[in-house]
């Protein structure tokens, strides 16, 4: 058990606390109006409608959560601290809630990796059986699985279950060997198909139109790899604090650099959920242009009203 944070704190925690709540200004208004913005455009705009993003869509939803529970309850929870005022309820808040959203992006992120995985190494079986209605429900499914499973984190006997801790570790080591797994496989089948397609191009016809739809994959696939990547940038000083703690046999607050270094895992943690929007428009020309006209449209009915 737990002994309780020691208040008032140590003044590097002070300043620690103080930067965090300032960094996180930025971060928390781009967390909340990038995924609205890119889930406007993935809803409003036919053209988006394709089975790879509605996954998109559900990461997006997932980082919606971050950002108007999650953050909010990271902002107090860091602001009471300071104020000397230390609550165990807000505390517990923020981490279930946390809990929740990290392991539905854990649950969305491995489902991307498996779907670039068959579109890329079968691709007409993909474009065939692929739709968005499908999509819909296995992503749907696997927010109420997660929902489901991460319920039981708040009653007590069971998130104190050495079982049911073994089984979230074996969920996270599961998901990450299937992303490592997937995404070096697609790499290997891009590599070998980039002097195909290129001859492909030079034909006219089908094989063409077959060229122009793999490279569209493999854009995506880059696209996808570069938010697996952010993904596990996010997570890996997060894995490496439980590993520590795990080794230590300590996980409390009971001193400043358990305390100090706690808040700034939690805070990059927070960063992944703002930087997949920027991910998008950065990555995709057509997910960039459809949001700008979405976002001229809007300006325009503001301006007329």
């Amino acid at each position: 058990m737990c002994p309780p944070l020691e208040l008032p704190l140590q003044q590097l925690s002070k300043i620690n606390i103080i930067v965090l709540l300032a960094l996180d200004v930025v971060p928390g208004i781009l967390t909340v109006f990038g995924n609205l913005i890119f889930l406007a455009t993935l809803i409003k705009t036919r053209s988006l409608h394709r089975p790879s993003n509605v996954i998109l869509g559900g990461l997006c939803v997932s980082d919606l959560l971050v950002g108007f529970v999650v953050r909010p309850l990271y902002l107090v929870f860091l602001y009471m601290i300071l104020q000397g005022n230390y609550s165990g309820l807000v505390k517990e808040l923020f981490s279930k809630t946390f809990f929740f959203c990290g392991g539905l992006s854990f649950c969305f992120v491995a489902q991307v990796s498996v779907d670039r995985y068959v579109a890329i190494s079968q691709p007409y079986f993909y474009t065939r059986s692929a739709t968005c209605k499908k999509h819909v429900y296995i992503t749907v499914f696997h927010g109420c699985f997660w929902l489901l499973f991460s319920s039981f984190n708040v009653y007590g006997p069971t998130k104190s279950s050495s079982v049911y801790k073994a089984a979230i570790m074996g969920y996270l080591v599961i998901c990450i060997i299937t992303m490592l797994i997937v995404y070096s496989r697609i790499y290997c089948i891009v590599a070998s198909k980039r002097k195909t397609v290129a001859a492909l191009e030079l034909v006219n016809g089908d094989t063409r139109t077959r060229a122009i739809r793999e490279r569209r994959e493999r854009s995506k696939s880059r696209l996808f790899a570069m938010i697996l990547g952010f993904f596990f940038l996010s997570y890996t000083p997060y894995l490496i604090l439980l590993t520590f703690f795990a080794v230590s046999g300590n996980s409390c607050w009971d001193n400043e650099f358990n305390f100090i270094s706690n808040q700034w895992i939690n805070f990059i943690l927070l960063w992944n959920s703002c930087i997949n929007p920027v991910i998008y428009c950065v990555k995709s020309s057509e997910i960039r242009r459809c949001a700008k006209v979405l976002m001229q449209g809007f300006t325009m009915n503001c301006k007329v009203q």
